[in-house]
């Protein structure tokens, strides 16, 4: 959904209005969304990003998450910079000229309203609570599982609607991504539900676990 006010003419301001649907889809209460995407010309790494930020830093006063990002809309790809837990939506335009004299090229405003893929790329902090089962340290709904086997998107699709089904585990939004941990590459399954617990967690892994089982007997039908 696009921001028209208080923005910098001619830009793109962003923001997410239906934040982690699969769980908030389900039930009547409505989020506060504040996942804000500004428009960049061209992509920017997420040491840019940072680098970026620390440079007007005297722009920011509050603890304000930044992260590189792109977005899929009508099969185009358009790179931005994500920010969340913004305070003020007044001080939009405020940053934006922050960003601008640091050399910041914002896309020329577009038609750009509907449904769309956020790809993410971002540092965060979490702490294991048993193997392949993580919290996160900031925000209190959302926990991780580690896959020590990799997957396809609709292998992953696949796996949660059939999750989703039998109700099992219980309301949740969940999407997939990698994750740098000792040097390698792992994939990583991101949960979000309200008051998470561990075995929430616990039974999402199980039904991956099952799920690449499945993958190796030759009388299923296999994901991939």
């Amino acid at each position: 959904m696009p921001l028209e006010r208080n923005i910098m003419p001619n830009t793109n301001v962003l923001e997410a209005s239906h934040p982690y649907a699969d769980y908030y889809g389900h039930i009547p209460k409505v989020p506060k969304p504040n996942s804000i995407f500004l428009l960049t010309r061209k992509f920017h790494y997420l040491e840019e990003v940072l680098a970026l930020v620390s440079q007007v830093s005297e722009c920011l006063q509050d603890d304000i998450n930044f992260a590189s990002a792109y977005l899929e809309y009508k099969d185009k790809q358009y790179p931005a910079i994500r920010i969340k837990h913004f305070p003020d939506y007044n001080r939009l335009l405020y940053l934006q000229n922050c960003l601008k004299e640091e050399g910041l090229e914002f896309l020329p405003k577009i038609n750009f309203e509907g449904n769309s893929v956020s790809r993410v790329q971002k540092f965060f902090e979490m702490r294991e609570v048993e193997p392949g089962i993580y919290m996160d340290n900031q925000e209190s709904n959302k926990g991780y599982i580690l896959c020590d086997k990799q997957f396809s998107s609709p292998h992953f699709n696949l796996t949660i609607q059939r999750l989703k089904n039998n109700g099992n585990c219980g309301l949740l939004d969940a999407v997939y991504g990698d994750i740098m941990l000792d040097g390698i590459l792992v994939k990583i399954i991101r949960v979000f539900a309200e008051g998470i617990q561990s075995s929430l967690l616990k039974c999402i892994k199980a039904e991956f676990d099952k799920s690449f089982v499945g993958m190796l007997r030759k009388d299923k039908v296999p994901f991939l």
